[in-house]
């Protein structure tokens, strides 16, 4: 069963375009509000989420009426998730977590989320500040964990950042956001490495080198890390010497 939800942030907006392109869907149960997307306990979105039974899917016209800050976001598709349903963008295709690359995506586009609420913040707020893209994050924001370890809850988001899943880690066990396959070194770079530290200043360049040709992964990864704790969980048992480490660099803009 489809579980919809449309909101509008204020009284004077209409909800009639997000109901249009539910029902085009052939969507049925609507939850309707009109409220502030920076709330996070909107009374209609708890009920959906209230509601949610295995085999629902949570339908919304787009990420950033679902919620407007990254950490929200994965919360509220946690919440799902956890009750055995799925969530789905419409106007993102790709943000399906049925789909293998659905939760990298989400993260994606909740991270532009993340960037356009600043951005408006910047623009009507009574102090101007800098702009995300230029923002760095801070230090402690980004915290480094090998995936054989406990997870809890001081690691707040968790994304694994190697190429191949661990070793006999189930996914319970792992306790992931999500796995990001876009920003681990290739096959290539990684075979040839073997975490040799007599290898490991050439690797780290070459490494930066292939992390500079997806700006947009490394970017949403930095949206993330912006808003609150992430922790780049890797396998390696060299906790001095893999990618997490020259990856935190980069997050750090050093």
């Amino acid at each position: 069963m489809q579980q919809d939800y449309v909101y509008v942030s204020t009284y004077g907006q209409t909800l009639d375009a997000q109901l249009e392109q539910l029902r085009r869907e052939g969507c049925a149960k609507v939850f309707r509000e009109k409220a502030s997307g920076a709330q996070a306990d909107r009374r209609q979105l708890l009920r959906l989420l209230k509601a949610v039974a295995r085999g629902d899917v949570v339908i919304v016209t787009r990420i950033d009426r679902a919620a407007r800050w990254t950490f929200d976001l994965f919360a509220i598709v946690k919440q799902i998730l956890a009750a055995g349903g799925q969530f789905s963008s419409l106007a993102g295709p790709l943000a399906d977590t049925a789909a293998s690359t659905g939760r990298l995506m989400i993260a994606v586009l909740g991270g532009l989320t993340d960037m356009k609420c600043d951005l408006i913040r910047t623009r009507t707020g009574p102090l101007k500040r800098e702009a995300p893209m230029t923002q760095r994050v801070p230090a402690d924001h980004v915290r480094l964990k090998r995936v054989y370890l406990p997870a809890g809850p001081e690691d707040g988001v968790r994304v694994l950042v190697d190429r191949l899943w661990p070793r006999g880690v189930s996914k319970a066990r792992a306790a992931l956001a999500f796995w990001n396959k876009d920003v681990p070194p290739t096959t290539e770079l990684r075979q040839w490495f073997g975490h040799d530290p007599a290898r490991w200043t050439e690797f780290c360049k070459r490494y930066r080198t292939e992390l500079r040709a997806k700006p947009e992964a490394v970017e949403a990864l930095g949206a993330l890390a912006r808003q609150g704790r992430v922790t780049l969980v890797f396998g390696a048992r060299d906790e001095a010497h893999n990618e997490a480490v020259v990856l935190r660099e980069v997050l750090l803009g050093r």
